[in-house]
């Protein structure tokens, strides 16, 4: 979070993030009511762009039961990684599983009673 600036009547907030770890703006309004105005996407294999990357690397791509999409290392059923980004998981960084976070800045106006909440998959 940058300082307030209040002569520009604006907050600007820097976040980055990887994998199914959510990072969520809201305001209250007058009446204390919240509002979700941003929120962060998932890195998974149902995102064109990310599976993409991991087909172009060799990476296998499977739905199992429930209907969600699963990552493996071609011919194996191994790892059956839910996430296309993820810090520390080497067994399938060659087959395009990358650490590098999103990057994202949101501004808000500075007369706006701003909350924000990160948490993983677990939280959600």
């Amino acid at each position: 979070v940058e300082p307030l600036d209040r002569a520009a009547n604006k907050l600007v907030v820097h976040v980055a993030w990887c994998g199914d770890s959510k990072i969520v703006a809201g305001k209250y309004d007058k009446k204390d009511v919240e509002t979700i105005v941003k929120e962060t996407k998932d890195h998974t294999p149902e995102d064109p762009v990310e599976a993409k990357r991991i087909d172009e690397r060799g990476g296998e791509m499977r739905e199992i039961a429930g209907g969600s999409k699963r990552i493996f290392v071609k011919g194996t059923n191994l790892p059956g990684l839910a996430i296309t980004r993820a810090i520390g998981d080497l067994s399938v960084t060659d087959y395009g599983v990358i650490s590098e976070p999103q990057y994202e800045r949101w501004e808000f106006s500075a007369s706006d009673s701003i909350f924000i909440i990160a948490g993983s998959d677990g939280v959600w």
